[in-house]
């Protein structure tokens, strides 16, 4: 019984989740480290943001680190060509991140013209895994 190959998307896509857990690691260690003034803030790249309460800039920092967990175990589901870790978590993971990515501008009252290719990058990236995941390969991922 040979094993079929795994396809090359897939690995590409638990490439992406693993090189993308790291940044989620820095920013939900940076809430404990070194939290913000809360207030408003001109950044580097010319976006002006307005930094919570320290409470809820932590809490945004445990709901990063919850997101690290996230993206390595999807990232695993994609290696194994699991059903239930790869496409049903990568699927409700992609799903959750477009209406994060939505309500980040919002909640985070953030404005400036870097915004709008930052968050159209962000969601053609999982509106294209939700199609890789439940269109295109869909068949590559056994039940286990």
């Amino acid at each position: 019984m040979a094993l079929s190959p795994r396809p090359r998307v897939l690995t590409l896509l638990a490439v992406l989740n693993f090189i993308s857990a790291w940044p989620h690691f820095i920013s939900g260690l940076n809430p404990f480290v070194a939290p913000g003034q809360p207030g408003s803030v001109l950044t580097t790249s010319y976006l002006t943001t307005v930094y919570p309460s320290l409470f809820l800039q932590r809490a945004n920092g445990l709901l990063s680190l919850v997101a690290v967990a996230l993206l390595i175990a999807t990232g695993m589901g994609y290696l194994r060509q699991s059903e239930r870790l790869g496409r049903k978590l990568g699927s409700g993971l992609a799903g959750l991140s477009i209406g994060i990515t939505l309500l980040t501008p919002w909640l985070w009252q953030s404005s400036g013209p870097g915004l709008l290719p930052t968050v159209g990058l962000t969601l053609l990236y999982h509106v294209a895994t939700l199609y890789v995941l439940n269109v295109s390969h869909r068949a590559a991922f056994a039940t286990k």
